[in-house]
């Protein structure tokens, strides 16, 4: 029977066979079959819901190395899942501030996750071989509510996403012809400068520009060369105020300057006078 056993033998029939012990393991067997097929069944489907989720999956022991990573964390990582298994977390994700950089990335999460709760989300930035980091969103928690369990991470590139972010940010905020300052983004510049100057006892100055007959250039030259006119002009004044002051585009031919922390009136009119001298001279339009 050992020898049987040692062969690779599940069961055993004795001789002679009796119908309802045949019966019985038959059943037995056609059970254990069918319950291995549904956990191979449930494999794969596990694996393909991984897989289709369109986000990277891992899952990290609490020594902090990858023990499982799906599909889309190997195209996201631009390597394979024999490279990323058993390899360290911290081999691939690091902190965006630069405080932390030099911390363990996992040793925060496993921290953060263990004494905050059993959700918790931490933007990153991921190390992809050959190429260049890229900012991550992840989402984490514990697999179990045992501090040995491995820990699941849910992450998916964020670039996009904050590029289009950054750029509706820009574009409530700035002309996007002269690419200065637009009107809300001034007039909110305008109200905390006005607070500061009561604040500090300091002076500020606003000087208001307004192109003369700007309209015929539109009529006579097209609106495509009107443009190239606003862009020399706001090139012009660029080079004219300090970081400090805000230059804006209120609409149309009309520019605003916001001069800050001026020590007199006549500094006000030495900029006023350079900014007349340098917007008059001529442009040469080919």
């Amino acid at each position: 029977v050992l020898t049987v056993y040692e062969s690779g033998a599940s069961d055993y029939l004795s001789s002679p066979i009796e119908p309802l012990s045949l019966t019985s393991k038959i059943r037995h067997f056609v059970t254990l079959s069918m319950q291995k097929q549904k956990v191979v069944d449930l494999r794969a489907e596990r694996e393909m819901i991984l897989n289709g989720a369109g986000a990277g999956v891992i899952k990290v022991t609490p020594d902090g190395n990858i023990k499982y990573a799906n599909r889309q964390v190997c195209e996201l990582l631009g390597s394979t899942s024999q490279k990323i298994n058993g390899s360290a977390f911290d081999e691939w994700f690091h902190s965006c501030d630069d405080q932390y950089s030099m911390e363990s990335c996992f040793l925060m999460i496993f921290t953060q996750v263990k004494e905050r709760g059993e959700y918790q989300q931490r933007d990153l930035l991921a190390r992809p071989i050959g190429g260049q980091e890229f900012p991550v969103e992840m989402s984490f928690s514990p697999v179990a509510d045992d501090p040995s369990s491995p820990i699941l991470l849910i992450f998916q590139n964020v670039s996009e996403r904050l590029r289009l972010e950054k750029r509706l940010v820009y574009l409530a905020n700035f002309d996007p012809i002269t690419q200065l300052a637009n009107r809300a983004y001034f007039f909110d510049a305008a109200t905390r400068c006005i607070a500061r100057t009561r604040r500090t006892s300091t002076q500020a100055a606003l000087l208001i520009i307004d192109l003369d007959k700007f309209r015929s250039i539109n009529d006579t030259y097209g609106h495509d060369t009107g443009d190239e006119v606003l862009q020399c002009i706001s090139g012009r004044i660029k080079t004219l105020v300090r970081e400090s002051d805000i230059a804006a585009r209120m609409g149309g031919d009309e520019f605003a300057i916001l001069v800050d922390d001026l020590l007199s009136e006549t500094n006000a009119d030495l900029i006023a006078e350079k900014i007349i001298y340098e917007i008059g001279r001529p442009i040469h339009y080919q």
